[in-house]
């Protein structure tokens, strides 16, 4: 996972799933930094991320662009206030943005399954409120990365 986070660590558990979940990433180097504080940026990506439109993002030039267009697009930084986005973020600041996050649609991926032709099925759940929309995505192995 990280070369500095230590089985022993209070948190390895919490950065393993979010990092099996493609929520975090780390640094360049193979590093959390579990101890440093993270900027704005940083939290858009995480949240964005954990709201499922992560390869969406990437379409959309990465970090940080990409994922700050879906911030956004799903009003994150609705009533903060901060003209640096690479400035560390507060904790009032952040929750704000994690209550904002609520209201965003959640899209969930899942594999359904692989039949004998070679595709595989996919269904992606958009969650907004109460509302539930199921799209169904059938492609061929041989397709998906043409």
């Amino acid at each position: 996972m990280f070369s500095d986070v230590l089985p022993t660590h209070w948190a390895v558990k919490y950065i393993q799933t979010a990092w099996e979940n493609y929520i975090i990433q780390g640094y360049d180097d193979n590093t959390f930094r579990p101890e440093n504080s993270i900027t704005y940026n940083e939290l858009q990506k995480i949240i964005v991320s954990a709201l499922g439109y992560t390869q969406y993002a990437e379409m959309q030039g990465g970090y940080p662009d990409g994922y700050l267009t879906y911030s956004e697009k799903y009003n994150i930084m609705n009533n903060i206030d901060t003209s640096d986005s690479n400035a560390y973020v507060t904790r009032k600041d952040a929750m704000q943005m994690i209550y904002n996050s609520l209201d965003a649609p959640l899209l969930v991926y899942m594999q359904t399954n692989y039949l004998e032709d070679g595709s595989i099925t996919y269904v992606y759940e958009w969650r907004d409120g109460e509302h539930r929309q199921f799209e169904s995505l059938r492609m061929r192995l041989d397709e998906e990365f043409s």
